[in-house]
């Protein structure tokens, strides 16, 4: 028990001996015993080296220290050590506060570059993304005119080839209505089938879906140059506008309405050739007098004479009739006129 209350004491001596000169005591030390223990407390550390000390009494040059002094000493020393205790921990904390202010500062600040720096490197990469977007986007937009422009020239030489190699006449004036609910459906059907094709794919494969297996084979052996069992004949020089014009009926069934619809009109033309040529052989030819069978052209002449003539007399009386409603009506105007003028009673 000895050392450890030697080197309490000790401990609070050398705090006493640091504290300030206006450190003011408990309220239970007076003035006159702060003067008394400050004096007393060396002799005791040297009676605390060699000779045995009490608690209840302690004395140096007629000084005595009794129990409740020393508790006063103790509890001044205690509050010392308190406030000097609390001064740096006080300190301690400012310093811990300034050093993680300071840490937090450069923290924010170094976060702060580098967002920044992220934000630029991010809207650098962003620019740079979009200007390769912008490249593809011309690239890819001049392939696709390229290929645009090649479909329509592929387009225009193999109409015009079918058109040369079909005799195909154009026709400019307005179909007959008596065609109309033939001609018309067809038209309907083939500018349909032509936005299909613009705009959709596989159009041309469903169509050939809807054919039956026969006119499918005559399809691969027509483009595919192979013959009727399957096997490849060499190399042939037909072009394909040619295979489109030969596979054309197997495809295309209005193709097959149309040629029918073509084979009735060209009969009822050769018809009329034939109605024509029988009527003219009746009407003029110079079998009556038995020498030869021959047409009589300068008969069928006189009689052209004669109807130009007849025309001409039509159209005289057409005339005088029409000069003769208008002065018939100038005469009935000018009647009106002068009876407007009229007196009434007269």
């Amino acid at each position: 028990m000895k050392r450890p209350l030697r080197s309490l004491l000790l401990g609070l001596l050398v705090v006493v001996c640091s504290m300030p000169q206006d450190f003011a005591p408990p309220p239970a030390v007076g003035v006159g015993q702060r003067q008394s223990l400050l004096a007393a407390l060396p002799i005791q550390l040297m009676l605390l080296g060699g000779q045995e000390a009490t608690a209840q009494t302690m004395s140096t040059e007629g000084t005595r220290i009794d129990a409740g002094t020393a508790t006063s000493i103790i509890f001044t020393v205690v509050a010392a050590l308190l406030a000097s205790a609390t001064a740096f921990l006080g300190q301690a904390v400012n310093a811990l506060k300034d050093s993680t202010e300071t840490q937090v500062t450069a923290l924010k600040d170094s976060t702060e570059t580098q967002v920044t720096a992220l934000k630029d490197s991010t809207a650098a990469q962003v620019t740079a993304i979009e200007k390769r977007v912008e490249i593809a986007e011309t690239k890819f937009d001049q392939k696709f005119d390229t290929l645009i422009e090649g479909i329509k020239q592929l387009v225009k030489r193999a109409v015009e080839t079918v058109r040369k190699r079909t005799s195909f006449e154009a026709v400019e004036e307005q179909c007959p209505q008596e065609l109309v609910g033939i001609v018309q459906p067809i038209k309907d059907k083939m500018t349909s089938l032509k936005q299909q094709v613009m705009t959709e794919d596989g159009t041309i494969k469903k169509v050939l879906e809807g054919l039956d297996e026969d006119k499918l084979k005559v399809l691969k052996r027509v483009f595919g140059n192979v013959d009727e069992h399957g096997n490849k004949r060499s190399s042939s020089k037909i072009i394909t506008e040619d295979k489109l014009i030969q596979t054309a009926p197997f495809v295309m069934d209005e193709l097959d309405k149309v040629d029918g619809y073509v084979k009735h009109l060209s009969s009822l033309k050769e018809t009329i050739f034939a109605t024509y040529t029988e009527c003219y052989a009746r009407s003029y030819n110079q079998c009556s007098n038995g020498l030869t069978v021959n047409f009589d052209n300068e008969m069928f002449i006189k009689d052209i004479d004669s109807a130009i003539n007849y025309q001409s007399i039509l159209r005289r009386v057409a005339e005088r009739n029409q000069n003769g409603e208008d002065n018939g009506d100038a005469n009935r105007a000018n009647a009106l006129n002068e009876g407007s003028n009229r007196c009434v009673i007269c």
